[in-house]
């Protein structure tokens, strides 16, 4: 099970996006097997393919929720739906590493509300192609 992470500053990060992204989460699904719960934190996301290649510049957006088989969150502009890696922190000195797949984007108040499916966590030194210069 992934835990969300609590309490982190990202100086980086406008206010604006945080305050939207907590508001697009909608907990009174009741047909949802899993439980979502709302994470507010940066991420780092990049287009990989089947070989876990990069494919495509790095990208900083935000979640907005996790659950044990998704992720959802934020960025500016639409994203295609693709395989990524996608990377949060999990605590002050841990940095948590996903593969995941892009099932939705739709747009939301001039941002994009993004979907994926997790794949698996990953440990970053067994593909060096996808070491990530993420500036948590």
């Amino acid at each position: 099970m992934i835990f969300p992470c609590e309490n982190l500053q990202f100086e980086h990060l406008s206010r604006g996006l945080v305050l939207a992204a907590t508001s697009f989460v909608d907990y009174r699904n009741k047909t949802r097997t899993e439980k979502r719960i709302r994470m507010t934190i940066p991420c780092c996301v990049i287009p990989i393919d089947r070989h876990n290649k990069p494919l495509d510049k790095l990208i900083t957006a935000i979640t907005t929720d996790i659950s044990t088989s998704g992720i959802g969150f934020l960025y500016s502009d639409p994203i295609e739906p693709c395989r990524i890696l996608i990377s949060l922190k999990k605590s002050p000195t841990e940095v948590l590493h996903l593969i995941a797949e892009i099932v939705r984007c739709g747009g939301v108040n001039g941002y994009y509300k993004i979907g994926a499916k997790l794949e698996k966590k990953i440990n970053t030194a067994e593909y060096t192609d996808l070491t990530m210069p993420c500036d948590f």
